[in-house]
């Protein structure tokens, strides 16, 4: 059995406009070379997900790791995709 461990730290996500939200395709992009030959993937996500503790962004978070998980579905239909997310200050 093949795994991948993708880990992310410290988005600091404030808006629906940031990077990681808007750009989760290239992401998903650059993953996919090693997640198409696994059978498992684990996407670790630690640190700061949102900018200053910021409660009302965490939507924009979990929108873009669900996209990023079905990005990767769409290639390797498969594969069983897990996330871990250990929030905290850095």
């Amino acid at each position: 059995m093949k795994v991948a461990l993708i880990h992310f730290s410290d988005f600091h996500i404030s808006s629906q406009e940031d990077f990681v939200v808007t750009q989760v395709n290239q992401i998903a992009s650059a993953c996919k070379p090693l997640t198409n030959l696994c059978d498992k993937i684990f996407i670790i996500v630690t640190g700061d997900v949102v900018d200053k503790g910021n409660i009302s962004v965490y939507p924009y978070a979990e929108s873009m790791l669900k996209s990023l998980k079905s990005e990767l579905q769409d290639e390797n239909a498969t594969a069983d995709i897990q996330f871990l997310i250990v929030p905290g200050n850095h």
